[in-house]
């Protein structure tokens, strides 16, 4: 069974009777192990479990055993120590059952499985997730665990026990608890391999979990845990949390792509094993056995790869691989041997040379080393081909464990490494505090860990970044706010156009590039204001109106806005309608000649400033708690322009606002898993007062006219629109780029869709997130 498998299928039947293993002489729980001192004073004989689930429990130990046994040498100390963990986790955890029902002992068994599969051989790990409760949740200490099974699982376990209470400094405590975790793993990196074990296995759990429950702990790991086994390497159990977080957030969209799958499997498998026959036979000449395998492409990456793209699930072609893996002739290369067999691939069938991957040459910052390239079937479709050494792919599959060579018997690349020197090499592979990237001029940039697209289009130039619209790693399109690993070659996308955003100061890293935004906003805000203050003059003067200092507050509570500031800057960008301001300046002229309104103090010869009036700033309303939220507070945010009608997310930010996030967006799954207690959901109903920005990719056939017909078909839906700007762009007659417009709602935008998609050339017509302003 390959390590992928391994990892997927560690479920427990709680009902399950001997494991088979015992009965034809496989490994047993030692019957030299007797009851601990903390075992026995954990004991709760008054309401024990019925005999059947004593049973299904005994049966779930040794079933552990077998498998960690199978997986990795143990000596009988080593075995005695991790059913004396058990003894101790067992009556820790005695009477306690999961919301399920099921006896609370089987979560630690699954987690300590997990843990053998990602690190064989290794007691002090998998004691470590028999215990990765006891001390946060029963009245075990930490010094007890110590004292009966030293320091080294006691500090496994201690990293992952979670602070008791909010800090004074009203920090998260999700925030508090992964810093600890990243603490711990500093010294001791088993630490997170129990955690991810320990979220995988809740993540299989999660169906008995209330909704709010449940949206909290996918946010988590949609954000931290998922990110972090890539990191490490562990694609499987990145894969299968992604998977379990589409299946309880998008349980439609999971089965539907599942059933769709189900459907093509045998035919795509039957296709890789007629597309694998030749390139087994042509390699054989060579001296060269490889074992080719299929492997399918997980549910939630299938799902990202249709949203991103919008396209259908047909459309994404693909949804299987070919994995070609050998053993390396020694004397020679690795990467050297890889590139030839890619040559003998070439000969059998075409390339497509863009979608080449090497990752042979310069590895991923997690240590994945493969040759990937994309071959055109006789069918007329495309198919990834993954070439591997058997090293490669034991380290694709265990991750950075595979490196590390904690006991005699278990394999590793670097023979004879101790467990202080993997981590001290873990420290400085994967931990370490900066990255370096490359620009389209193959130069150096070094940022910190984490550091986004935006980051470093700051670091090559000021002028770059406030232009910048997204980037290109690997041929792909990706958008600003994108995390880079290092190692990557980045080409950053701009237009003259462009101007940062003030939320662009939420994601970025460096203090060089948070300085950078802060100048430009400042700079746009006096640009908006003196433009606005112009327009607002040229509008009373062309109303024949005189200004007073009582004219402001009336006006500004007319069109519903806060201070002096928004009136000019809505009237610079167009969101303060011109005509509707000279109607209510010529009513207010008229209103003074008739004695309605008095005039009061001096009349002023330009428009003023909020201090030159003092004005009141007005209050936002408190909401009322997460279950109502007030939709007067609620705000537009440009990480992904969220609509009434759209499904959202909310974050309700200290001062009372409540910023509308789609449930998709990449920043509400931030929020969710940093600070959920904040974070709420609700609908949010269209109002004819506001209009709300969006931006639509369009693409198509160009042609005389085609602008003045898409306009036209806008004008012919019966729903407002506002179109605010174009850029389109147009090469060998195929137009191309993002209409900016102003609508009320996601109803209307969708029936704006439909029009425009009517309009003769239009061929792709869709809408963007807020960080997609460039498309292929």
């Amino acid at each position: 069974m390959d390590r992928e498998k391994e990892v997927r299928n560690t479920s427990v039947d709680p009902t399950a009777s001997a494991s088979p293993v015992e009965a034809e002489g496989g490994v047993c729980r030692p019957s030299t192990v007797s009851e601990t001192p903390l075992a026995a004073s954990l004991a709760n004989p008054d309401q024990p479990f019925t005999p059947e689930e004593e049973s299904g429990i005994e049966a779930a130990l040794r079933d552990l055993l077998d498998t960690a046994a199978a997986r990795g040498r143990f000596s009988k100390e080593q075995l005695a120590l991790i059913s004396k963990a058990f003894d101790v986790a067992r009556k820790a955890h005695d009477r306690v059952r999961r919301k399920s029902g099921i006896p609370y002992i089987y979560h630690p068994v699954e987690v300590a499985k997990i843990v053998s599969a990602l690190l064989p051989g290794d007691e002090i790990a998998i004691a470590a997730g028999l215990l990765h409760d006891v001390v946060e949740d029963t009245e075990v200490q930490l010094d007890e665990i110590a004292q009966e099974f030293g320091t080294e699982v006691a500090n496994v376990v201690d990293g992952l026990t979670k602070i008791a209470g909010l800090s004074e400094k009203g920090e998260s405590l999700q925030l508090e608890n992964y810093m600890k975790l990243l603490s711990a793993m500093d010294s001791d990196v088993r630490v997170v391999y129990v955690k991810l074990a320990d979220r995988l296995h809740n993540m299989r759990t999660l169906e008995s979990m209330p909704d709010d429950k449940k949206r909290k702990i996918t946010s988590e790991t949609n954000f931290i845990y998922a990110p972090l086994a890539e990191r490490l390497g562990l694609y499987s159990i990145r894969d299968d949390l992604l998977d379990l977080c589409l299946l309880h957030e998008r349980p439609e969209q999971y089965r539907s792509i599942e059933e769709k799958l189900s459907q093509s499997g045998k035919a795509n498998e039957e296709r890789i094993r007629e597309l694998s026959q030749p390139i087994a036979k042509y390699l054989k000449q060579y001296g060269l056995v490889p074992q080719i395998t299929s492997r399918a492409k997980a549910i939630s990456s299938i799902y990202r790869k249709m949203e991103k793209k919008h396209i259908p699930f047909e459309e994404v072609y693909d949804v299987m691989a070919m994995r070609v893996v050998f053993t390396p002739r020694p004397g020679i290369p690795e990467r050297t041997q890889c590139w030839f067999i890619y040559q003998l691939i070439t000969d059998l069938y075409t390339v497509m040379p863009e979608r080449t991957r090497d990752w042979v040459t310069s590895p991923k910052t997690n240590g994945y080393e493969a040759l990937h390239c994309t071959i055109l079937t006789k069918e007329g479709s495309w198919l990834e081909v993954q070439i591997r050494t058997e090293r490669m792919n034991r380290i694709a599959e265990e991750g950075n464990a595979a490196h590390w060579r904690y006991k005699e018997g278990v394999r590793a690349e670097q023979p004879g490494m101790n467990p202080r020197e993997f981590i001290e090499s873990f420290r400085n592979n994967v931990l370490s505090n900066q990255i370096v990237v490359l620009d389209r001029k193959n130069r150096k940039h070094t940022l910190p860990r984490n550091a986004t697209v935006l980051d470093f289009a700051y670091d090559i130039a000021e002028s770059l970044g406030n232009n910048s619209l997204g980037a290109l790693l690997n041929g792909e399109l990706i958008n600003l706010d994108h995390p880079l690993r290092g190692g990557e070659k980045v080409e950053i996308i701009d237009a003259p156009s462009q101007r940062p955003s003030p939320k662009w100061l939420d994601f970025v890293r460096t203090t060089k590039a948070s300085e950078a935004i802060a100048r430009s906003l400042r700079a746009q805000a006096k640009a908006l204001m003196d433009n606005g203050m112009l327009v607002f003059a040229s509008i009373a003067k062309k109303a024949g109106y005189t200004l007073y200092r009582n004219d402001f507050a009336p006006l500004l509570r007319a069109f519903d806005l806060v201070d002096l500031r928004d009136l000019y800057t809505g009237l610079a960008d167009g969101l303060v309608n011109y005509s509707a301001l000279q109607r209510w300046l010529w009513w207010r002229k008229w209103a003074h000649r008739l004695g309605i309104v008095p005039r009061r103090g001096v009349a002023l010869e330009s428009p003023p400033l909020d201090r030159e009036l003092a004005l009141p700033t007005p209050r936002v309303a408190e909401s009322a708690g997460h279950k109502k939220w007030d939709q007067a507070t609620f705000q537009q945010v440009p990480c992904c322009y969220a609509l009434p009608g759209d499904e959202l997310l909310l974050f309700k930010a200290e001062e009372g606002q409540v910023y509308a996030h789609r449930v998709t967006c990449p920043e509400a799954i931030r929020l969710g898993a940093q600070r959920g207690n904040r974070v709420g959901a609700s609908t949010w109903e269209p109002s004819d007062a506001r209009l709300y920005s969006s931006y639509l990719f369009i693409s198509g056939e160009d042609r005389v006219k085609l602008l003045a017909d898409i306009f036209a078909a806008l004008a012919r839906n019966d729903q407002k629109v506002d179109i605010t700007r174009v850029n389109l762009t147009s090469r060998d007659k195929v137009f191309k780029g993002v209409l900016s417009v102003k609508v009320k709602g996601l109803a209307d935008l969708n029936a704006d869709i439909e029009q425009v998609l009517q309009v003769p050339g239009v061929r792709r017509l869709y809408r963007l997130s807020g960080g997609e302003h460039s498309q292929d």
